[in-house]
């Protein structure tokens, strides 16, 4: 038996025998010093020790050389998970500590204080992971208990390998494409609907390869993305103008902070002239990949965007099915080409002609791009100092329209920023040049409101506080920043589309959002519906009486269950029926590893709470499944600032 195999049974033994009781001295010699070595020395606090070992997924194989971070929270009670942006004291970050695993994957800390710890792992090839991760894509807190003296050992940090991509891009006739712009996009969910992230973007060689390597595993899309956007030629002066006189190289020129609020890209990069107007194309690079030159008729004749397999609408594109550390190739694409017409018109806001506004045509499909839309258009346009832009080239479909204005760097510096205009509309585009579009921008809908507090102290300032409005669609903020509370606690929002928004706020530290209202009744699920018009009376009240739901979880067999999920959502509003669900009313947490669980700062109200596994738990967002686990959970009222303990059952749902 080597020295280090008996260091991990004595540990072992330890353990089942004498609960707390001080390891033997196999810690003191020479077996130590195998376990890992140690990168950033702290003095001696306490007497716990940790040990484990770093597993490479998928092979089990041990990872030599990971580093492995202990992150130290102090005393907890009761909590079972937290956010980075949980509080942190100067004494708990001096306890953290940092150690390389030795050749067979094995890391130690010792002399540790009693409390609450997280791990994390990092290796070359791999994911950085955390201790007890369920998964690639589980992005949750898992903590660890350590109690006065206590010896915890044979844990595992799993680290799920990289995977990696690749192909060749062929133009129209067959040849490689040197220098064509490969997007690759992860497929995720939100709230039951897909959507694809935006990972790496790769230029192909002088083979017209490419490859896309440290991809977490998970399902891609991948395409030649075609923008093609034309900018007044007087414009593109302005902009060389305004960025050759800027004095400091690090503060974005006001001119080019003006057109960002007008949704204006850049006009930079590769492009060629077209009477007043300059044509630039995403798949153009410097390696010299250019379309042809145009047709005989004066139309631009270009690539449009592409997706494997070989489909140019990116809803019918076929996904690249990534496992741990696997490696695809022939992932090719086939480059297409199509004669373009011209788009023209007018572009008007409630007070006139608008002059320097970005318009972008949107191709079917463009919705399910999470985060932002922008970067994947099929055509940009800019409108002159009279209103009137040009498409230049713009392929025949069906497209999305949208234009919209608004201070977004403005937003932090001043109460009350100027009102968001907007414009969304279909437009078909045939075989001949389309022409007389006129785009009407109209406001955008505001929502003026108040914090008030609620609580046993004083009430801090309202100055700095944040009130933020996201997509129930998207989860996102449209709009670039929160809206900033005044020191009298007031807010106003620069606009949003109409549509439904989920309200958050950022709170101080120990305050909690106890309810939100509009116009003195109640928005049970969260969900703020702007149609037609402003609001003008909401009301967000922060309490610091907080709630807090705690216990314990067992198996089936009565013991404690360290792996069990815990999800709360509720029972009293049905948003989730329909695939909203509230933030401040719907958690999903992990179990300690003493098979215990803590949830706070809940909202009043009745609530649903369940154990699952984690194959349950990975469904969780889909409403026919908590259809199934309403018949297996528990139902619960938390009244504000209740302490309440439950004990669940892990339950099996089909």
């Amino acid at each position: 038996m080597s020295r280090l195999f008996l260091v991990v049974c004595l540990l072992g033994t330890c353990q089942r025998a004498a609960g707390h009781e001080r390891l033997g001295s196999e810690f003191s010699g020479r077996a130590v010093q195998q376990v890992g070595r140690l990168i950033a020395a702290e003095p001696s606090t306490g007497t716990g020790l940790i040990m484990g070992r770093a597993i490479s997924v998928p092979n089990a194989e041990p990872i030599s050389g990971a580093l492995v971070t202990l992150v130290f929270y102090g005393e907890l009670p009761g909590a079972a998970t937290i956010t980075s942006a949980f509080p942190r004291t100067q004494s708990s970050m001096a306890a953290d500590r940092t150690v390389a695993t030795n050749r067979d994957g094995y890391f130690l800390f010792r002399d540790l204080p009693p409390g609450y710890y997280d791990i994390h792992a990092k290796a070359a090839g791999h994911l950085p992971a955390t201790f007890l991760q369920r998964g690639p894509t589980d992005a949750r807190a898992h903590l660890l208990y350590l109690r006065a003296d206590e010896r915890v050992g044979a844990l595992e940090v799993k680290l799920w390998r990289l995977a990696a991509l690749g192909g060749t891009v062929f133009d129209e006739g067959g040849a490689p494409a040197a220098g064509a712009t490969v997007r690759i996009l992860r497929r995720s969910f939100w709230s039951g609907r897909v959507q694809l992230v935006p990972v790496s973007v790769v230029l192909t060689d002088n083979r017209g390869f490419y490859r896309v390597a440290s991809l977490q595993p998970a399902d891609y899309v991948v395409g030649v993305v075609t923008t093609l956007s034309t900018i007044p030629a007087s414009l593109a002066a302005r902009y060389a103008t305004a960025t050759a006189a800027s004095v400091d190289p690090g503060r974005t020129p006001p001119l080019l902070a003006e057109l960002g609020n007008r949704g204006v890209p850049s006009p930079s990069g590769i492009g060629f002239r077209i009477g007043d107007f300059i044509l630039q194309t995403s798949a153009v690079s410097g390696f010299g990949y250019m379309p042809p030159e145009r047709a005989g008729d004066g139309h631009v004749i270009s690539y449009t965007s592409t997706y494997f397999r070989n489909v140019d609408n990116v809803a019918n594109a076929a996904l690249v099915a990534l496992a741990p550390g696997e490696e695809r190739s022939g992932i090719d694409l086939n480059l297409k080409l199509t004669s373009t017409v011209s788009v023209s018109g007018t572009i008007v806001d409630p007070e006139g002609l608008a002059a320097d506004m970005g318009l972008r045509l949107l191709a079917p499909g463009s919705e399910e791009f999470a985060r932002s839309d922008r970067g994947i258009e099929a055509a940009t346009a800019v409108s002159d100092g009279k209103g009137a832009f040009t498409f230049l080239a713009v392929p025949p479909g069906t497209y999305t329209l949208k234009a919209s204005r608004s201070d977004f760097t403005r937003s932090l510096s001043s109460a009350t920023p100027n009102r968001m205009v907007w414009a969304e509309t279909s437009i078909t585009v045939g075989t001949t040049d389309l022409t007389g579009v006129t785009v009407s921008l109209k406001p955008g809908l505001r929502v003026k409101g108040r914090i008030d507090f609620a609580g046993s102290q004083p009430p801090p300032s309202p100055r700095g506080l944040s009130v933020g409005l996201s997509s129930v669609v998207t989860g996102q903020t449209d709009r670039s920043s929160m809206s900033l509370v005044a020191a009298d606690g007031t807010f106003l929002t620069n606009g949003d589309l109409p549509g439904r928004y989920y309200v958050s706020a950022v709170c101080p530290p120990g305050w909690a959002v106890r309810s939100i209202t509009n116009a003195g009744r109640s928005i049970v699920d969260g969900v703020l519906d702007i149609s037609s018009q402003d609001i003008g009376d909401l009301v967000l009240t922060l309490t610091d009486t907080i709630a807090k739901l705690s216990g314990t979880i067992t198996d089936r067999n009565g013991v404690r269950d360290a792996r069990a999920n815990v999800l709360v959502f509720p029972a009293d509003a049905d948003g989730w029926r329909r695939g909203e669900f509230d933030p401040r009313r719907v958690r999903l947490i992990v179990a300690s590893s003493n098979g215990g669980y803590a949830v706070e700062g809940l909202p009043a109200g009745e609530y649903y709470v369940a154990a699952v596994g984690d194959d349950a738990a990975a469904r969780w967002g889909a409403p026919q499944f908590l259809e199934r686990l309403v018949s297996v959970a528990s139902r619960t009222a938390i009244r504000e600032g209740e302490n309440k303990t439950m004990a669940l059952l892990t339950s099996t749902v089909k």
